[in-house]
């Protein structure tokens, strides 16, 4: 259930300080898997988006500093294999990320090993994968990735640029720009007005 996994990776940050609220919203969850039990993944030949059958396509977001505590970032991205997701995370992020770049790049840089991992299966399997598209709501990653000119000032971040500029060069991934509102990775990130959860989740 792809749809609670920024509820669960929330809820799970405070498993050793329970409260009252927090139980409360343990049990919001029960009670929206229970009325929400038909909900499943599809897969299907007809591919909507247009990239063809037995092919890779993946999203990626990031909020900006959404931990009060750490001010760290959480990221979401989910792999897509025949109109279904297959593979999907939403985490805190273990670093803070200076600018909502710098925290949508580190995500980018973990979908992209989630990527070459899966490429490697396909390719086992008999469906070999050519470039994988990426969707992002952020220009700025985008270029940073694409124009090796651009260094960046710390090492950390640094790597994650490299490893994913290099991804992009060796055409492994291609970066696409998106729009925040029919990025359905979205839904990893941060809580949602409801209309907004339901048209994503039906993504």
């Amino acid at each position: 259930r792809p749809d609670i996994a920024y509820g669960t990776n929330l809820l799970a940050r405070y498993t050793l300080y329970c409260t009252p609220k927090l139980l409360a919203a343990v049990d919001r969850i029960w009670r929206y898997l229970m009325h929400t039990k038909e909900l499943g993944i599809r897969f299907t030949k007809d591919d909507k988006s247009g990239y063809g059958l037995n092919t890779l396509v993946a999203y990626s977001d990031s909020s900006d500093a959404d931990c009060l505590l750490t001010r760290r970032s959480t990221g979401g991205h989910a792999l897509f294999y025949n109109s279904g997701p297959t593979s999907w995370r939403s985490k805190r992020h273990n670093l803070t990320g200076l600018s909502s770049m710098d925290s949508e790049t580190v995500e980018i840089c973990a979908a992209t090993q989630q990527i070459k991992h899966v490429q490697q299966i396909c390719k086992g399997l008999g469906f070999p994968q050519h470039t994988t598209p990426i969707h992002v709501d952020n220009q700025a990653s985008i270029r940073t990735a694409e124009n090796p000119c651009m260094q960046h000032h710390t090492k950390h971040m640094g790597r994650r640029y490299s490893f994913v500029r290099e991804a992009v060069e060796d055409k492994d991934i291609l970066l696409v720009y998106t729009p925040t509102k029919v990025n359905i990775a979205d839904i990893f990130t941060k809580p949602l007005p409801y209309a907004h959860f339901v048209y994503l989740r039906t993504l």
